[in-house]
């Protein structure tokens, strides 16, 4: 008989969630309640491994979070995150834009 239960979580995964805001967020973002993502960070559901890593702009990896269905250290990330065998992470750190008007300023 097939085990079909998901594998326990991993640290990451829990870090995972925690990157992108906690439960609730992750929750928003796949329109479900928090309460299903809470369960994530006792039994990761392996089919949301490459949505979570993706999330976090691969700063969490397949092999970190489910290394059970991702036994290599670069199995699942997208060859255009992969640079001299190293993962390298997107950032989304954008910054506001410097400058701009004040109540001082004048349109040309």
């Amino acid at each position: 008989m097939e085990n079909t239960t998901a594998p326990s979580s991993t640290p990451a995964v829990g870090e995972a969630i925690d990157l992108l805001g906690g439960d609730s967020a992750v929750a928003d973002l796949l329109g479900v309640r928090p309460w299903a993502i809470s369960k994530w960070r006792k039994r990761f559901p392996p089919n949301r491994t490459l949505w979570l890593a993706e999330k976090t702009g691969w700063q969490k990896t397949p092999h970190q979070l489910c290394p059970d269905f991702y036994p290599n250290p670069l199995d699942g990330i997208p060859p255009t995150q992969i640079v001299d065998g190293e993962v390298i992470a997107a950032i989304d750190d954008v910054q506001p834009p410097v400058g701009g008007f004040t109540k001082h300023s004048k349109l040309a």
